[in-house]
């Protein structure tokens, strides 16, 4: 096993030695390949039945860029985001079908999610959060684990001030979705007066991304292992670093807690909270040897970083500067190979490699960067990873 310094991973100390495993990562978070088609595909994810789908277009022979697709059961089959865009949901009836048995059903002639022309391949994320109900999210429903509660319940648990419409919550996998109309508060108004429930028993949530359903608004990023109040917040769609202006509101300037998220309105283009607004919110917390938020300092290219499990996928912004969002998986890349076949969250681009932005080596129990390009040397860099194996199971690639 390589390490940029073996004097990084000495003060790991007993972080090192062990790390606990509380969850099988191959039930919460999966990678899959395909080769577009204009006939509906079949795809399956093995031992779960996501609740969060991210597609992407990966290869296109005209060289096309494509958006990206991001479907959930909270919305529903047929509704799809961009995450390069601040456009609304688009519906096509029949787009997906999320099976019992594991696999999810993809429509076919449709280029954002499964195509046959010009070559396409096709990459998805998966994530497990709380499952659907049979008949689907009703108003009020929500599932905990599998198990059927209201979100009336879980706001009054929570104390919230904003009553979801859905939600889906994996307290075991930290993930949930949840999806809630606006009701105008922000900071001004009152500082409590907009917070939402996320669903988890006493953990706080390490990142969340909200996008409006309905409206033109960009999508609002807050990192916040990393955020000291919770008014520096990122924008998806964008390149951009790290805000404490405009957009700064969309979190109402409050780090979440044990129960709640904050939400809020601005003047930057983004908002989490405008009255009567439908949105959707992805909140993530940390699990041990299966997801981990945090940073990096990069002066230079080889710095490692432990995650305490090999990982499958990470997606890295830097805060400090302009520059993409970039998305690396073990499905399209099993091996590493000297360079690092990447994907923009905030473009259309296919895949591929790119000196100017972070290339990772998949390690065992983390991963290094490598390259040259200006993105490694300077400034700070989040990431959030989620596990192909824990480390006591892990082989290194």
């Amino acid at each position: 096993m390589a390490f940029a310094d073996s004097s990084v991973f000495g003060e790991l100390g007993d972080k090192a030695k062990a790390n606990p495993i509380v969850l099988n990562s191959e039930k919460g978070f999966k990678a899959v390949t395909w080769t577009g088609s204009n006939n509906s595909v079949s795809l399956d994810f093995g031992n779960f039945t996501p609740d969060l789908l991210w597609i992407k277009n990966r290869y296109d022979s005209g060289g096309s860029g494509i958006s990206h697709a991001l479907i959930d059961t909270v919305r529903g089959g047929d509704n799809r985001l961009a995450s390069d865009t601040d456009g609304a949901q688009s519906t096509n009836a029949g787009l997906s079908t999320f099976n019992s048995d594991n696999t999810v059903t993809l429509m076919g002639g449709l280029s954002p999610v499964n195509d046959g022309g010009n070559d396409r391949t096709y990459v998805a994320w998966s994530w497990k959060a709380g499952g659907a109900p049979e008949a689907g999210f009703q108003t009020d429903d929500s599932m905990v684990d599998g198990e059927a509660t209201t979100c009336s319940a879980l706001t009054a648990k929570a104390g919230a001030t904003i009553t979801p419409t859905s939600m889906s919550v994996g307290t075991e996998t930290g993930f949930s979705i949840v999806k809630y109309t606006g009701n105008g508060y922000d900071f001004e108004d009152s500082p409590s007066g907009a917070s939402v429930p996320h669903g988890f028993t006493n953990k706080t949530p390490d990142m969340i991304i909200v996008k409006s359903l309905t409206t033109t608004s960009g999508w609002s990023v807050l990192p916040a292992f990393y955020s000291s109040d919770g008014g520096q917040v990122l924008g998806l769609n964008t390149g951009t670093e790290l805000s404490s202006a405009g957009s700064a509101w969309a979190f109402n300037k409050q780090l979440p807690d044990n129960n709640v998220f904050y939400v809020g309105q601005n003047d930057g283009g983004s908002h989490t909270n405008n009255s009567d607004s439908a949105y959707i919110a992805y909140c993530w917390h940390s699990v041990p040897g299966f997801s981990a938020f945090g940073s990096f300092d990069s002066t230079s290219a080889g710095i490692f970083v432990y995650l305490g499990f090999k990982p499958a996928l990470i997606i890295a912004k830097d805060t400090t500067s302009i520059g993409h969002w970039s998305a690396y998986d073990n499905a399209r890349q099993p091996f590493n190979t000297g360079s690092s076949n990447v994907l923009y969250p905030d473009l259309p681009n296919p895949a591929g490699s790119n000196s100017t932005v972070y290339n990772f080596e998949f390690l065992s129990n983390g991963f290094r960067s490598f390259g040259t390009g200006s993105s490694f040397n300077s400034g700070t860099h989040i990431y959030m990873a989620f596990a192909e194996q824990p480390f006591e199971l892990a082989n290194a690639r």
